[in-house]
C-alpha cells in the first residue's frame, strides 16, 4: 500500500531595488566684468559651480573668448579656488563686436563654456566736446569748463591733467566728474587773434584735441568815457579816463590832449591809476591826466586823444567840453536858462537818485538760470548760511535766485540778471545803490557778481565774490559803488547780477542772490 508523502519546499522571494545616483554637473556661471572695449586690456574673475579648478594646486590649463571660429586667449591665468578662476586679457583692437563665449579647460572637469558670457563692445574713443566760455582776449586770464566724452577727468581728482592751447597755458585743473574738467586759462599778452586747438592730457585717456575749439579775440583799444567831461576855460582839472584794452606800462608811454580842428590843448601829466584790464574778463585799465585848459580855449566839443607806444593812436570824438565862465549849459551861450542850472546844482548839493526800482512790479529785465521776479517765501538756508527773507527790503518783491529755496547743484553758468538800458548822459559821479540778501558759497565752487556796461558785451567789474568765505546775509545789506568811470554821461548803461556753479559736485547749497531797491545816483 502506497503511501501518501508530502515534502515542503521553502520558497524564496528576491526583491531587487533600483537605486538612482545623481552626479552634479560642472558649469562655469558668471564673468565679471562681463565686457571691454575693442582694444581694452582687463582683468577677469570667471565663477563656477561645482568645478575643481584648485586640487593642491592650479588644474586650469586655458582660459579664452570664442566667437565662431574667432579666439581671444587669455594672455595669464590662475586658480583662486576650486570654483574661482581669474585670468588678464588683451582684446585686439580689431576684435568682432558682441557676445562671446567664455571657456575654462582644467584637467579634471575638461572644457567648460558659459555660452555669450562676455561681450566687447566697440571703443569710443574719449574727446573734447566743448569748452565754456570758448573767447578770450590777449593778456586775460579766465576759468573755463571742459566737457568731454568717454573721457577720465576724475583720473587721479584731476591733478594728473594738463590743458594747454597753443601760445596759452593752464595754471591749473581739477575733475568736477569724469566728464567735466575746470582748468584756469592764462592767454598771453602777445598771442596772435584767431582760433587755437586745445588740448587735455592724462594719463587714461592719453592727449584728446578740441580743434579750433578756443577763440583768442581782436583787442580794439577804446577811450569809454572821461571824468569829469567839460571845463571852463582857464580852468585846471585832473581827469580820469576809462579805457578798454590800452596798456598804460605803467603810464610811462602815454600822452593825452584834446582837439579841436587846428586847436590843441595838451596835457600836462598822465598816470596810470590801474592796468588790471590785462588779468580781467572787462580789459578795463583808468588812467588819470592834468589839463590846463588856456583862457583863449575855443568853446565846444574836443576830441579827446591818447596815444600809447603799444596801442598807438586812440580817440574818443566830442569826448570832452570847454565851456565860457557862465556856461552852465554847455550851449555856447551865457543866459538865463544858465541860471536856472545854476540854482537847481545849488539846491541838489549831493547826488540825487534818477533811476530808482522798488520792484512793486516787474520792471521787465533779462534773466537766465534759476533767476526769478515775485516774493521769496524765507526758504531754503537749511543745512549751510540762511534762509531766503519773506518779502523785499520796502514791498513784497525781489528779483532772487530761487525764490523757494537754495540753488541748484548742477554745474553751470554764469546765469545774469541784467537790467534794462539806463540813460544816464546827463549825470556825473554816477553811484550804483541796491539792497542785497545773499547767501553763497565761494570760489572754486561758487562765484558771484556784480558789473555794468555801455553795450551789453563788454562788462566792467563792479563787486565779484572772490573770497575764501561764504557770504551769509542773514538782513539786507544796504551797499553802494561808484560806476562812474563807466558810466558818467553815457546814454545807455546796463547793471547785471550774476552767479555761477563752478563745481556741483562740491560745492554746498545755501540760498542764494535776493535783490531789491536798485537805485543809480549822480550829479546833472
Amino acid at each position: 500500500m502506497k503511501k501518501n508523502i508530502r515534502y515542503s519546499i521553502p520558497v524564496f522571494c528576491l526583491i531587487v531595488t533600483s537605486l538612482t545616483l545623481t552626479a552634479h554637473a560642472q558649469t562655469l556661471t558668471s564673468i565679471v566684468p562681463n565686457n571691454a572695449e575693442q582694444g581694452e586690456s582687463l582683468s577677469v574673475t570667471i565663477t563656477g559651480s561645482d568645478t575643481t579648478f584648485m586640487q593642491g594646486s592650479s588644474t586650469v590649463t586655458a582660459v579664452w573668448f570664442a566667437q565662431g571660429s574667432s579666439t581671444i586667449n587669455a594672455s595669464s591665468f590662475w586658480a583662486n579656488s576650486d570654483t574661482s578662476a581669474s585670468a588678464n586679457f588683451n582684446i585686439p583692437g580689431g576684435a568682432s563686436t558682441g557676445s562671446w563665449d567664455v571657456k575654462v579647460t582644467d584637467t579634471i572637469d575638461g572644457t567648460l563654456t558659459l555660452s555669450s558670457g562676455f561681450t566687447i563692445n566697440t571703443f569710443n574713443p574719449p574727446e573734447l566736446i566743448a569748452i565754456s566760455p570758448n573767447t578770450a582776449q590777449p593778456g586775460q586770464t579766465l576759468t573755463v569748463l571742459i566737457s568731454g566724452q568717454d573721457t577720465n577727468f576724475s583720473y587721479q581728482q584731476g591733478s594728473g591733467t594738463t590743458v594747454w592751447f597753443s601760445q596759452g597755458s593752464s595754471t591749473g585743473a581739477w575733475s568736477v566728474n569724469d566728464s567735466q574738467l575746470i582748468a584756469e586759462l592764462s592767454v598771453p599778452t602777445d598771442a596772435i587773434p584767431g582760433t587755437y586747438d586745445l588740448s587735455v592730457n592724462n594719463g587714461v585717456d592719453g592727449t584728446m584735441t578740441l580743434v579750433d575749439g578756443f577763440t583768442v579775440n581782436s583787442v580794439v583799444p577804446t577811450i569809454h568815457s572821461v571824468t569829469p567831461n567839460a571845463a571852463y576855460q582857464g580852468e585846471s582839472l585832473t581827469v580820469t579816463l576809462t579805457t578798454q584794452n590800452i596798456d598804460y606800462i605803467q603810464g610811462s608811454g602815454t600822452l593825452s590832449w584834446f582837439s579841436q580842428d587846428s586847436s590843441i590843448i595838451v596835457s600836462q601829466s598822465s598816470i596810470m591809476i590801474d592796468n588790471y584790464g590785462w588779468s580781467s574778463s572787462s580789459a578795463f585799465g583808468t588812467q588819470s591826466s592834468v589839463f590846463d585848459i588856456p583862457q583863449d580855449a575855443l568853446p565846444g566839443l574836443y576830441d579827446l586823444n591818447v596815444f600809447s607806444i603799444v596801442d598807438g593812436h586812440i580817440i574818443l570824438a566830442d569826448g570832452f567840453r570847454v565851456m565860457q565862465p557862465g556856461d552852465w549849459t554847455g550851449d555856447g551861450l551865457v543866459n538865463l536858462v544858465d541860471l536856472v542850472v545854476v540854482a537847481d546844482n545849488w539846491l541838489a548839493g549831493v547826488p540825487l537818485s534818477f533811476y530808482s526800482l522798488s520792484f512793486d512790479s516787474d520792471p521787465g529785465w533779462t534773466t537766465d538760470g534759476q533767476w526769478a521776479f515775485g516774493q521769496p517765501t524765507g526758504s531754503g538756508g537749511t543745512s549751510y548760511g540762511n534762509p531766503d527773507p519773506i518779502s523785499g527790503i520796502g514791498g513784497s518783491n525781489v528779483y532772487g535766485v530761487n525764490l523757494n529755496g537754495d540753488y541748484d547743484l548742477v554745474t553751470g553758468g554764469p546765469y545774469y540778471l541784467t537790467s534794462a538800458p539806463i540813460d544816464c548822459s546827463d549825470y556825473h559821479d554816477v553811484q550804483l545803490k541796491f539792497a542785497r540778501w545773499l547767501n553763497s558759497d565761494y570760489p572754486p565752487y561758487v562765484d558771484n557778481k556784480v558789473e555794468v556796461s555801455i553795450d551789453g558785451t563788454n562788462w566792467f567789474s563792479v563787486w565779484n565774490g572772490a573770497l575764501s568765505v561764504p557770504v551769509t546775509d542773514s538782513s539786507w545789506q544796504h551797499l553802494e559803488y561808484d560806476i562812474s568811470g563807466v558810466a558818467d554821461g553815457e546814454g545807455t548803461v546796463f547793471v547785471r547780477f550774476g552767479y555761477e556753479i563752478i563745481d556741483g559736485t562740491r560745492a554746498l547749497p545755501y540760498s542764494g542772490w535776493n535783490i531789491g531797491d536798485v537805485q543809480l545816483l549822480g550829479i546833472r
